[in-house]
């Protein structure tokens, strides 16, 4: 009798459970990440998520769009010559707190991220100084004058978002838990997996739901099973391929499935002495099959990658070589080397599809007589050793490359650490090209010079391209309005509605 009532107890608090599941609060949309943002603060936002969130619960001034296009937000119109940008701004623009925007505001929006330190700085070196002024019609004009001609400033200006300087000011590091922005959403609540975002009622633009709960859930099977049981409404790009090609064609689901933006590299430590040697560096390249990982490991779900730059772009220089899988002339560029190293260690989050990938690479460098250690940590001791420089070999992943200037951030001398050339690369000829690329504003002469550049890098090795990975979106049936974007970011999350 004692066992019925624990089974039968058992059998009703199971039903309230799922019962409890199915109940969506209207207007509720569910999200899907695999990991949390390292930080809501915009200025110093490096990673997927934290960029994509601020665009929710910021503005910037002019933002790239769905299509890698230049579209406005803060600003309803704009005019770039060679030596001014000159902006109007939406008028009546408010923080989520209902505060004003004002001239202070925005001059210490553009100062944060101008100032010595910050990681965005090198974008803006061409910004001379800055005006604003009041319009009859509420807004304000904003002009930047520039000391030379920016081809990549409206591209560059994505990143800068509108920040409250009293705000922020009073909260110092604090500011990063009590976000304040003029953005379609505010933070309601921040715990540990999730992050409630409400529609911000100052917004100056349409919202069509009331609220975004963004849920971190590390473990792929984990997602997988949420999505299929209806507690996710949309895994944006968040499930393995493994996972995908089962939703695919599961027909309670809408599924999206595009080219990406996202380019996996191994990243390669140039201050090493073996890894400086051009010749070993390319053995490596030569070692690895590309299309038996994509075909086997990744179910078809990406191509091989000749750059940072995706087959999309119109920057992407078609004719580059990949890196072609040939072990005998691997062997060939070893026998060349006297006293290369008999191991490596290869650096690696401990997210288990990183993990798998990098056992993969391990083992097909180890055809060479080379033994690779993997080195898993989590993502925030593995990206501090990766910014540090203490590794040799990391599987890393550049999302969301747009513009070719790209190329300067990854691989200029002067973007070496505390910057983002994190391979610590050094190439003076192409230094002076990059440099040069920041001026050039036709669009046919940039796609002319940048192949210059895609050139040098592919030549020189200085990180070996894996592979571009497909952009797979699940989404409810319940859920409307959804459109997929080139550079997979969450703006038009505003614009999903519920059935």
């Amino acid at each position: 009798m004692f066992l019925k009532i624990v089974i039968l107890t058992a059998m009703i608090f199971s039903f309230s459970a799922c019962t409890k599941n199915k109940e969506v609060k209207k207007g509720s949309i569910r999200i899907a990440l695999e990991s949390a943002p390292k930080t809501l603060d915009p200025r110093r936002a490096t990673d997927a998520n934290g960029q994509r969130m601020a665009t929710l619960l910021f503005q910037s001034f002019v933002r790239l769009g769905p299509e890698m296009e230049i579209i406005g937000d803060a600003a309803k119109t704009w005019e770039l010559t060679e030596k001014s940008l000159s902006m109007k701004l939406h008028p009546n623009i408010k923080f989520s707190n209902g505060n004003p925007l004002t001239e202070e505001d925005i001059l210490f929006s553009f100062n944060e991220y101008r100032k010595e330190g910050s990681i965005f700085a090198g974008a803006y070196k061409e910004i001379k100084d800055i005006s604003v002024e009041a319009t009859n019609e509420e807004g304000f004009s904003v002009v930047l004058n520039l000391s030379e001609p920016s081809a990549t400033l409206l591209t560059d200006l994505s990143p800068l978002k509108i920040l409250p300087k009293a705000h922020v000011e009073k909260l110092g590091p604090d500011f990063q838990n009590k976000i304040i922005g003029s953005g379609p959403y505010s933070l309601a609540k921040k715990s540990v997996g999730e992050f409630l975002l409400k529609k911000n009622p100052h917004y100056i633009g349409q919202v069509a739901n009331e609220e975004l709960l963004f849920k971190v859930i590390k473990d792929d099977n984990t997602r997988y099973l949420k999505v299929l049981k209806g507690n996710i409404d949309v895994a944006p790009n968040v499930l393995s391929p493994q996972s995908s090609k089962k939703l695919l064609t599961n027909k309670d689901f809408t599924s999206f499935q595009t080219a990406g933006l996202a380019m996996n590299y191994l990243l390669l430590n140039l201050k090493d002495e073996a890894l400086a040697n051009k010749d070993f560096r390319k053995a490596l390249g030569a070692a690895i099959d590309r299309t038996s990982i994509i075909d086997y490991k990744l179910e078809g779900l990406a191509s091989p990658a000749s750059s940072i730059l995706t087959p999309e772009n119109p920057f992407f220089h078609k004719e580059l070589q990949i890196p072609q899988f040939n072990i005998d002339k691997a062997k060939e560029l070893l026998a060349k080397i006297p006293n290369f190293p008999k191991s490596l260690s290869i650096k690696t989050s401990n997210k288990p599809s990183a993990v798998e990938n990098a056992k993969i690479l391990a083992n097909q460098i180890g055809k060479l007589g080379i033994k690779a250690k993997i080195e898993s940590y989590e993502w925030g001791t593995f990206f501090e050793d990766i910014k540090k420089g203490n590794y040799q070999l990391a599987t890393m992943r550049w999302v969301g490359a747009t513009d070719p200037d790209i190329y300067r951030i990854a691989f200029h001398s002067a973007e070496m650490p505390p910057g983002r050339n994190r391979g610590f690369y050094q190439n003076k000829q192409l230094d002076k090209l990059l440099d040069k690329g920041t001026s050039i504003v036709s669009t046919q002469k940039r796609i002319d010079h940048y192949r210059k550049v895609q050139e040098i890098i592919a030549k020189d090795l200085p990180i070996i391209p894996l592979w571009y990975n497909d952009q797979i979106n699940i989404v409810s049936k319940r859920v409307e309005g959804f459109k997929v974007s080139k550079i997979g970011d969450f703006s038009y999350f505003k614009d999903l509605s519920t059935k």
